[in-house]
């Protein structure tokens, strides 16, 4: 099962919002939100988690927030989330009521519109909130949809023991998780191996030998998130053996997908996951220009964008396609909104600049005239790369030899300016 839709009325952040996760009405099994702080995102991620589940898990997983869940002291809220049945391709809506009653927040109410006992059965999802961390100590030897999902709403919540889920397989499966987990995270090309020993999970490359932990948290938590959701995968009996991990399906949140990675990972890891995990819904959020980017690559993705205004969340859906766009082409989007890339400082500089060359100067007024002009011409080879910076300055140069007769300093600096995206921004 995958979610179409979710419409969220009165929860935290969210007056009334009517979020899809689908096109053509079949869901999207990439679907990214992007946005500000406060602007909703981990709200939503919440929202999805509390509305599927039962009444008592429910109201469980909303008690440890610790927060209130309902927006501005109202007294009641909604959540309801649209599934398709990818068997059947019927639609399932769960409603779930939300009360204050004495001051206290309450499941007043869970409905399912069809087949209640078989949505509980089937339906699977996991997860993972900012605090993910790569030291797993809990052990389960079956699906339990409440402690797959806490970390969204415990930042102290722990996740599996991931060496204890990868002892208990047979051989087969072992090699074949740590083989995804190497892909996803692009080690394998890079001639490392992972071995798995009751000290936890060793890393192998040119004969050194350390831990999964030392790598730092970037490796250490999304091996760790990756083969929780696979371990949850197995104790739901949704796979029996190494030859069906690409076909498992199911719902993955998770909160910062690009948290502690670096931009080279993050240039690839929705690529990996999606190669990995075809069959997953994936909904994730980001503040990452990088992934944002990367969700263009297939077809068959959505891109959101939350705007916090005016004391509520607002959903764009219309964002223009990111593909080809630099990164700074890409914060300056309708995606991120940044009105430049540019440092404050430059902005400052070039502001100052353009004021003290509408002005008749003072001595001391000019040295500060020559010195910001001299900063900001060196600033103007703005090349994504080196060699396009220092393609750049030769063609700035040849011009300057060709021309016989020079433009005043001043003009040709705003001329170089309004070449470049850098004066122009601002």
């Amino acid at each position: 099962m995958y979610i179409k839709e979710v419409v969220i009325d009165n929860i935290q952040c969210f007056k009334k919002a009517v979020i899809s996760l689908s096109k053509d009405g079949k869901p999207c099994l990439l679907d990214v939100i992007l946005g500000d702080n406060s602007a909703g995102k981990s709200c939503f991620l919440r929202c999805i988690a509390i509305g599927l589940n039962d009444q008592s898990t429910a109201a469980t997983l909303m008690q440890s927030l610790g927060v209130d869940f309902l927006r501005d002291k109202n007294k009641e809220g909604t959540i309801e989330i649209t599934l398709i049945d990818n068997e059947s391709n019927k639609e399932i809506i769960v409603t779930t009521k939300i009360d204050r009653e004495r001051d206290v927040e309450i499941i007043k109410d869970k409905s399912v519109d069809r087949d209640e006992s078989k949505l509980w059965k089937r339906l699977f999802l996991c997860g993972y909130g900012i605090q993910r961390s790569g030291e797993g100590t809990e052990s389960y030897r079956e699906y339990k949809r409440l402690e797959a999902l806490l970390s969204l709403f415990d930042y102290y919540a722990s996740s599996q023991n991931i060496e204890l889920i990868l002892l208990r397989q047979p051989e087969k499966m072992q090699k074949k998780i740590l083989e995804m987990v190497l892909e996803v995270l692009m080690l394998k090309e890079k001639g490392w191996t992972f071995e798995v020993t009751n000290k936890g999970l060793k890393v192998t490359l040119n004969d050194k030998e350390v831990m999964l932990d030392a790598l730092g948290d970037g490796y250490s938590s999304s091996a760790t998130w990756i083969i929780d959701f696979i371990g949850w995968q197995i104790y739901a009996d949704r796979l029996i053996n190494a030859d069906g991990l690409k076909e498992i399906s199911g719902i993955v949140l998770l909160d910062e997908l690009e948290l502690t990675l670096h931009p080279s990972l993050q240039r690839n890891i929705v690529k990996n996951l999606k190669e990995q995990f075809p069959n997953v819904q994936f909904i994730v959020t980001s503040h990452s220009p990088i992934i944002a980017a990367g969700v263009t690559d297939f077809s068959h993705s959505k891109l959101l964008a939350f705007k916090f205004e005016n004391g509520e969340t607002r959903v764009i859906e219309e964002i223009p396609s990111l593909q080809g766009m630099s990164v700074d082409q890409v914060l300056s989007s309708v995606a991120f909104g940044l009105f430049t890339t540019v440092s404050v400082g430059t902005v400052d500089n070039i502001r100052r600049f353009s004021e003290l060359m509408s002005k008749r100067r003072n001595e001391e007024e000019e040295q500060e005239y020559l010195t910001l002009m001299k900063s900001i011409e060196e600033k103007s080879h703005s090349g994504t790369t080196e060699a396009e910076r220092q393609i750049e300055k030769a063609v700035t140069k040849t011009l300057e030899d060709m021309l016989e007769i020079k433009p005043p300093k001043e003009l040709e600096l705003l001329m170089k300016e309004k070449l470049k995206r850098l004066f122009s921004e601002v």
